[in-house]
């Protein structure tokens, strides 16, 4: 069944939009499972929500790659798979094909399977933006690689990579006592070069903002980011942040940078969190790394931390220059979208039996489990969920009208 054979216009007093029915589950697959499942890269959807993808065992405790990628097969894989990515068109998995010793990446598409690289091993998976670096173990001897889309070389001293705007990969590495960074590309190695150090100074990270490397490091007098290229950044960057910047993240067009700062001589749970070089909020608070969420064209960003108030309280909200929206702490925010006016957009919130996606000020229906909230191309909001085995995509269009 295709997706246009599914696709139910909505339009209601409250909202406008599209319903489709996108992928069907096996039976046996509920709302826990799937929830499971998602946590394990074992159902994945693509970016838009109309490609879906999924690991379903079979009776001889095997996996069966499913999905509702058009002309591509389904392929059976031993136990132990992880879908990295699905598309339109293909999608890549990690595993060990039935019938093969080899396990590794392989791309799954409309001429049927083929094998990356052997990889015994995933170590970790760099994710940013514009798509990921998978750092893994592969035969005979265990040699650490790094893996992207152009191919796969040594990482034995790899600190970090990211993919850029540009489809480079940006590559943070030490070898012996000396820092590099370079671009992977299509050509090859581009642009590799130590960085200098000063004294007393540790690198941190790298990064890529205003179309250059920007190094993190640690000082004497706190951290600080400082240019590698040849530009200066478009706002100040040689402020010396007085303790530890703790997480960072940077828009998807490279042009924004959002951090957040633990003081040196603070209370051990204050924290500022800069957007551009500017504090747009201060306080005890809690955050991880992966919290960030930057509006469909980088302007604005928002993010998800708990406030510890004085009376000994959590109080869960989202926070963005214009914005401090507070939820209800018997609740968990699984996911939210930030505008470019800093509003909170939209938010799917999971009271432990029910999600409930909310696009502005509009509460959707309820549902046993929903993820993946982005902006589609056309300015709509959508989101993934799953009702009786199916998983279907919701697309809200109310502000286009």
């Amino acid at each position: 069944m295709t997706r246009e054979a599914t696709e139910v216009k909505v339009d209601q007093t409250y909202y406008k939009g599209n319903l489709s029915r996108v992928f069907y589950l096996d039976s046996s697959i509920g709302p826990r499972e799937a929830s499971d499942l998602l946590a394990a890269d074992q159902l994945v959807s693509s970016v838009d929500g109309l490609s879906v993808a999924t690991i379903q065992p079979d009776d001889h405790s095997r996996s069966e790659v499913a999905h509702n990628l058009e002309g591509v097969p389904h392929m059976i894989f031993k136990s132990g798979v992880r879908i990295l990515e699905v598309r339109k068109e293909q999608l890549l998995v990690w595993g060990t094909p039935v019938g093969s010793i080899d396990c590794g990446v392989y791309e799954i598409g409309r001429r049927g399977m083929k094998r990356i690289q052997s990889v015994t091993t995933i170590t970790r998976i760099h994710r940013s933006h514009h798509g990921f670096v998978l750092f893994g173990q592969c035969p005979p001897n265990n040699d650490d690689i790094a893996l992207t889309s152009f191919g796969t070389h040594e990482a034995d001293g790899v600190v970090s990579a990211i993919t850029t705007k540009d489809n480079r990969y940006l590559f943070f590495e030490k070898l012996e006592r000396t820092y590099f960074r370079y671009y992977v590309g299509k050509d090859g190695f581009e642009e590799w070069a130590p960085i200098d150090l000063e004294p007393e100074e540790k690198p941190i990270a790298i990064l890529r903002l205003h179309c250059q490397p920007v190094l993190l490091s640690r000082g004497t007098k706190g951290c600080r980011f400082r240019s590698l290229g040849s530009e200066p950044c478009r706002f100040d960057l040689n402020k010396n942040w007085s303790g530890c910047v703790e997480h960072f993240s940077v828009s998807p067009d490279e042009e924004s940078l959002a951090l957040i700062v633990r003081p040196s001589k603070a209370q051990p749970n204050y924290r500022e969190i800069y957007l551009n070089g500017e504090c747009i909020f201060q306080g005890e608070f809690l955050a991880e790394e992966g919290n960030f969420v930057w509006a469909e064209h980088g302007s604005m960003c928002g993010l998800f931390i708990t406030s510890l108030p004085s009376d000994g309280g959590r109080i869960p909200m989202v926070v963005t220059p214009t914005v401090q929206l507070q939820f209800p702490s018997d609740k968990m925010l699984r996911e939210f979208l930030v505008d470019d006016t800093g509003r909170v957009a939209a938010t799917i919130v999971d009271n432990g039996d029910f999600c409930t996606p909310t696009v502005y000020d509009r509460i959707h229906t309820a549902v046993p489990l929903a993820w993946n909230l982005h902006f589609s191309q056309d300015g709509s909001v959508g989101y993934n969920s799953i009702q009786l085995s199916c998983v279907l995509h919701t697309s809200d269009e109310t502000e286009m009208a």
